[in-house]
């Protein structure tokens, strides 16, 4: 019987020590795994000193299980929990050395990256020698002692690396002196490294080439030169970079013609304004001679409206003088119908090459500001819009009796100034719709009663004049017209003799 109450004693000690036990292990696994503080989560730095921190950690849990437990129990428990404890100490000191080494690595890049910024930024202030003993710092970090050799050679690596990187960093600020940075240091990168780093910065260091280069070939060979230039490229490189340098050069020449072009308009534009203010011909003579124009016939151009405007050379009194050539201006308009001119003459330096010296100075005028305001932004949609609306007011002086194809010109030029009121007008309430310009033309070809006078008959006839005779700025006042002049002060309108709606003249301003 007694040996039965010690076989029941034991079995229920057994028990409780692997009850308790079985609570060790639960807890234990909670206090190493546990996604927020578990001891095998820990990283870098903090996983320094884990495998003492788990010891000591289980050396108290241990404690904590065993107290209220009897000796034998405590004594089975703690024999149960030995060879758990030896396991969770040797996977606590592989985990703290594997961690340990990731953070050395980690530390490690970034001295390396560290060292290549400083480095990059100031080449000329740091020696490779003073970064010496960083580097063997940074390749037993990486590497781990391996002896002398193993240690030199992993040593160069990571002195290949900080060179390579250094190089291209370099080469994102300034590539020409990673070009040179390259050539000095090629001997201490790896061959491999050294051609692929190389490369890079070559390709990089070309594109500054091209920007120093290229204006350089243009100021050697001028506005005339590109074939020149292409050929000097051709001498002197191969292969992709002669591609690119060719590249390079055709398109900075376009950028310099499409400048001159673009200042060749603006300048043809000021000296027009200057013989609309009244700058004498000296002056308009050296303002032409003062400019590098792009052609002999962009010059003559510009001397036929000079001698036009002053009435010298072939417009000089008893000359025969320039002669319109109708052709060139119902071709003109044949274009402006179907909407095509801008396709044909995208510019006004086309338009004045293949017209310029036939249609005369009131259609020249007029392209010239269509085109000056496809140069201010104005889309292609909005400038054809407002040709087609020229070319619908044509039809409308056709059908109001004005066939004259010079009198048309006339008006057309009228039109424009209103059409230019109105859209400068700054209390619209929006873009000047079709409606709006259809609108503009009748009321500009509409009689206007100006006064009244005695026909032959004796009897009181009105004076009238069409609307686009009447400049869009003039006021009506008990029957009478006047204009504001800039002191703010107002001038009558009176207009030539005449009857009907043809009465030949615009209105004059009194004194």
């Amino acid at each position: 019987m007694a040996a039965g109450l010690d076989k029941m004693a034991e079995d229920r000690d057994r028990a409780k020590a692997l009850a308790a036990y079985n609570d060790y292990v639960k807890r234990s696994s909670e206090m190493l795994y546990n996604a927020d503080s578990g001891f095998m989560n820990a990283q870098g730095a903090g996983a320094e000193g884990l495998a003492y921190r788990v010891g000591e950690a289980h050396n108290e849990l241990r404690g904590e299980v065993a107290e209220g437990l009897s000796s034998r129990q405590r004594r089975l428990f703690m024999e149960s929990a030995a060879s758990y404890d030896r396991d969770v100490n040797r996977s606590a000191m592989r985990y703290e050395g594997r961690a340990m080494a990731e953070y050395r690595r980690t530390e490690a890049a970034k001295t390396l990256d560290n060292m290549v910024a400083a480095f990059a930024t100031a080449p000329d202030g740091i020696s490779l020698e003073t970064q010496e003993e960083s580097i063997f710092a940074v390749t037993m970090a990486l590497f781990g002692d391996q002896g002398e050799e193993a240690n030199s050679s992993n040593a160069r690596s990571v002195r290949s690396d900080l060179i390579s990187k250094t190089a291209l960093l370099m080469a994102e600020r300034d590539p020409l002196r990673a070009e040179a940075f390259v050539r000095e240091n090629a001997g201490l990168m790896d061959e491999s490294a050294a051609e692929n780093v190389r490369l890079k910065v070559e390709a990089a260091a070309l594109e500054a080439h091209l920007q120093e280069d290229t204006p350089k070939l243009f100021e050697e060979y001028g506005f005339d030169g590109l074939e020149s230039a292409r050929a000097f490229i051709r001498d002197n490189y191969s292969g992709t970079e002669e591609n690119k340098r060719v590249a390079a050069a055709e398109s900075y020449w376009r950028e310099q013609w499409s400048d001159r072009k673009f200042r060749e308009e603006q300048y043809a534009d000021e000296i027009l304004g200057m013989m609309d203010s009244g700058a004498s011909l000296k002056a308009v003579n050296d303002a032409i001679d003062s400019f590098t124009w792009s052609s002999n016939g962009a010059r003559r151009a510009m001397e036929r409206e000079r001698d036009a405007h002053f009435r010298v050379g072939d417009y000089a009194p008893g000359r025969t003088g320039f002669r319109i050539d109708w052709d060139a201006v119902a071709e003109v308009d044949e274009l402006r119908n179907s909407g095509k001119i801008l396709d044909v003459c995208p510019t006004m330096s086309d338009f004045r090459a293949k017209y310029g010296d036939k249609v005369g100075s009131e259609v020249l005028n007029e392209f010239r500001k269509y085109y000056n305001r496809l140069r201010r932004g104005e889309s292609d949609v909005e400038v054809k819009m407002e040709i087609g609306y020229s070319s619908i007011f044509k039809d409308k002086l056709k059908k109001a009796g004005i066939k004259d194809i010079s009198e048309q010109e006339r008006w057309k030029a009228i039109y424009q100034s209103h059409f230019e009121a109105m859209k400068n007008d700054k209390d619209k309430s929006g873009p000047i719709t079709p409606e709006m310009a259809i609108e503009l033309m009748d009321m500009i070809l509409a009689p206007e009663v100006v006064g009244t006078r005695r026909n032959v008959a004796g009897r009181t006839a009105e004076r009238r004049v069409r609307r686009g005779y009447i400049p869009p700025e003039a006021e009506q006042v008990g029957g009478r017209w006047y204009i504001k002049d800039a002191d703010g002060r107002y001038h009558e309108l009176f207009f030539p003799d005449g009857s009907g709606v043809d009465i030949d003249g615009g209105a004059e301003v009194s004194p």
